[in-house]
């Protein structure tokens, strides 16, 4: 669970975390307001996607390859952006 920034209750569950984007929000069950992350993670998908396809293309691997880098590469993003990732009060 992560704590509303508002009401600083564990009310969000790592899956609804997981589901908000920089454009996208979720609401707190306990205090009704809108949560959403920083702009500056829509940058953190290119950090972590551009370099497993540059990967396939530059080394030419193969279909199983890649399947195994990009699931290894989906699941440390997914862990760093739910333990480090901060959620913020959207801005009306």
């Amino acid at each position: 669970m992560n704590k509303c920034p508002n009401c600083d209750k564990n009310t969000i569950t790592n899956f609804n975390k997981v589901k908000v984007g920089p454009v996208s929000s979720i609401e707190c069950p306990n205090c009704k307001n809108n949560l959403t992350v920083p702009m500056m993670t829509a940058l953190y998908n290119v950090i972590y996607y551009f370099p497993v396809i540059f990967c396939f293309i530059l080394f030419d691997m193969s279909l199983l390859s890649f399947i195994l880098i990009w699931l290894i590469v989906i699941t440390v993003y997914l862990y760093i952006y739910i333990k480090f990732i901060p959620l913020i009060l959207e801005e009306e």
